[in-house]
């Protein structure tokens, strides 16, 4: 069976690695007196890249055993996100119209084929690797080949907070307060739904591109069929905002972040007939906020 570990974040600038499995705590680590805002983690589990607010985008051994081996000072940094062979990291910035970077474990560099009209604050990589997709602050998501980064679609949507690619990067799900999954090659959308109460802040697939995950500031995340649109769950317990949300490898288990302190484990196989999910685990912090929920990884 594989295991491997959770890394969560929170606004103390204390970053946690939890048992995927049990979920018990490991190690813990600080960087710095800072609350980090976003953190993902290398494919391979070697690096966790994080951007302590005030203090642009740092990368750190994932289990903090030395400082920072790439730093880029940029105000407001958005996204974090790994090339899926895990030789660049890409990240955006808020404040910056040519704001994104791309660093290749070595040193930072502009990607200047991904300037969009507006600063480009989320960047999304199809599991295949094959597609790129990039949200701006003119709530406009753009869809790239991956390998030559041309330009292949575009589509606005008012008050457009967050973007995912499916795994096969044929289907992009966007979030404002409605959820809707557009094939971006046919430019048709699939289905809506505005099964939450409040805006999403994360959207995510599950690794074989059946279900579609969502993360609300109305307390709770929710589970949807990705092809027919129909609510699968409602994972409720959190106490404030859910800002993260990810998969496990095996798409069994869910997790997320919210601002009240906690991520939770979810089993995916406790569901009742009315959707809910009948437990979870809280992974606990002495945070401010927890703020960030990477996935599985193998330490």
């Amino acid at each position: 069976m594989w295991s491997g570990q959770v890394a969560t974040a929170d606004g103390t600038g204390a970053v946690t690695l939890w048992d995927a499995a049990t979920g018990e705590r490991g190690l813990s680590w600080s960087a710095g007196d800072v609350i980090i805002k976003n953190l993902a983690v290398s494919p391979d589990g070697r690096w966790l890249a994080a951007s302590p607010y005030g203090k642009g985008i740092r990368v750190y051994p994932s289990d903090g055993s030395g400082p920072p081996v790439g730093s880029l000072d940029v105000p407001m940094p958005g996204s974090l996100v790994w090339s899926r062979d895990g030789a660049a990291l890409y990240a955006t910035s808020r404040r910056n119209p040519e704001g994104v970077f791309r660093w290749d474990g070595s040193e930072w560099s502009e990607v200047p084929e991904l300037a969009t009209d507006a600063s480009p604050y989320e960047l999304a990589i199809s599991a295949d690797g094959t597609v790129l997709a990039l949200l701006d602050l003119d709530r406009t998501a753009y869809v790239y080949e991956a390998a030559t980064l041309k330009q292949v679609a575009r589509k606005r949507m008012d008050g457009l907070r967050t973007i995912a690619l499916s795994p096969d990067g044929q289907t992009i799900a966007l979030g404002n307060t409605r959820l809707t999954l557009w094939n971006w090659r046919e430019d048709k959308v699939v289905w809506t739904s505005d099964e939450h109460d409040g805006a999403l802040d994360r959207i995510t697939w599950s690794p074989d591109g059946s279900r579609v995950a969502t993360a609300s500031w109305d307390q709770t995340a929710r589970l949807f069929d990705a092809s027919t649109g129909e609510p699968l769950a409602i994972l409720r317990g959190h106490r404030h905002r859910v800002v993260d949300v990810s998969f496990s490898e095996d798409g069994r288990t869910l997790y997320t972040a919210s601002w009240d302190r906690t991520s939770q484990r979810w089993d995916l196989s406790t569901l009742d007939s009315a959707g809910e999910v009948l437990e979870a685990d809280a992974l606990r912090t002495h945070g401010l906020r927890v703020i960030g929920a990477a996935a599985e990884f193998s330490p």
